[in-house]
């Protein structure tokens, strides 16, 4: 029981705060009793012939120091589940394993999984190796390579789902498997960490991105919304994807400033109205121009949405109160953007509504 204990304990972690360790020590003693009492109660009732009961037992608990030690070799699970959540899959192990037999054919599994996942870091490795900065030896600098080099990130970030899985039941499968960490589940610990650290690398990378250049260019005039919007639509799709605890600081900290700062550019095209002494062909510039900022605001607030209600369904942290503080504020300054053209769009339509009235009641005459 004291080694089912510390195996959930580890995965648990402890806290700053003493009575929350206090707390996490009795949940997992509690919780060893019962995964124990479970498995002995199992093991009773289902005693081999011949088999004495108190050999059943001890078996049993020679199996559970087994799984105790292996659950000892994975990564602690703190950092993304709660620890009621933790010790519910915890004690569904024990549950499930039921032989020395069903651990080695697990190992088997992972060796295959982490045989999968090494091929798969490659291509993260790559891929972080060529979005590094300009002096680096790998890194590349043409924004057309950059753009291409990135529309390759969302695909490496999912799963495929299986051939055996029914069509009707892809849309469960794809909500449940969305998190790059469920394409690497089961792997070597090492594979694990470092896949971790090279996926956080590529968007420290893409933030790093966006703030020296595309920035820096918006303000010194250089280039227009217009010119870059292709590389902008790229690289905001690589932020619609589910982030967890661990992934708040590496992912989102390093571009919100800089998405702040282009919003602002954005939000500047959107609003500009049309200059009567403009010709026909700067008129449709500036229309087009306009038009694409629009869009792009669109997707960056689609962005700031969809990243603060991942943050809101999260267990609270600093970095995450952090960033839903700075996402709202950006949410509610271009609610307060919005109003006035929504004002403006609502007399146009009050007056044309009011014009087509009074030509339809002058033809009845």
């Amino acid at each position: 029981r004291i080694n089912v204990a510390a195996s959930i304990l580890y995965h648990i972690g402890s806290n700053e705060e003493k009575s929350t360790n206090h707390e996490r020590v009795l949940l997992s003693w509690r919780a060893s009793l019962q995964i124990m009492e479970t498995g002995i109660r199992e093991a009773l009732l289902n005693l081999k012939p011949g088999l004495q009961r108190k050999e059943a037992c001890i078996e049993r608990c020679r199996l559970s120091n087994i799984i105790s030690a292996f659950l000892l070799d994975f990564p602690t699970l703190s950092a993304i589940a709660s620890p009621n959540s933790i010790v519910d899959e915890i004690a569904f192990i024990y549950k499930s394993i039921r032989a020395p037999k069903d651990l080695e054919l697990i190992k088997l599994q992972m060796d295959s999984r982490t045989e999968k996942s090494t091929l798969r870091f490659i291509g993260f490795r790559s891929l972080e190796l060529l979005l590094q900065t300009e002096d680096s030896v790998e890194g590349i600098s043409n924004q057309i390579a950059i753009e291409t080099t990135m529309t390759s990130l969302p695909r490496l970030l999912r799963q495929s789902p299986p051939s055996f899985i029914p069509s009707e039941h892809l849309s469960n499968y794809e909500l449940n498997n969305q998190h790059y960490s469920s394409i690497i589940a089961g792997c070597a610990p090492s594979i694990h960490r470092c896949l971790t650290s090279s996926v956080h690398s590529i968007y420290e990378c893409l933030g790093a991105i966006l703030a020296s250049t595309l920035v820096q260019d918006l303000q010194r005039n250089q280039k227009t919304i217009f010119s870059m919007s292709s590389f902008m639509f790229g690289l905001l799709a690589n932020y619609f994807t589910v982030l967890r605890q661990s992934d708040f600081k590496s992912v989102l900290e390093n571009i919100v400033p800089s998405l702040a700062k282009f919003i602002g550019f954005c939000r500047e095209d959107a609003l500009k109205e049309e200059d009567s002494l403009l010709t026909v062909e700067e008129g449709l510039l500036c229309a087009v121009n306009r038009n694409t900022a629009r869009r792009l605001l669109h997707t960056c607030t689609s962005v700031i949405l969809s990243t603060c209600a991942q943050l809101s369904s999260q267990e609270e942290t600093p970095v995450s109160t952090r960033l839903v503080k700075t996402l709202s504020h950006l949410v509610l300054q271009e609610l307060s953007a919005t109003i006035p053209i929504a004002g403006k769009e609502f007399m146009h339509r009050e007056k044309k509504n009011i014009s087509n009235t009074i030509c339809s009641d002058w033809d009845e005459c």
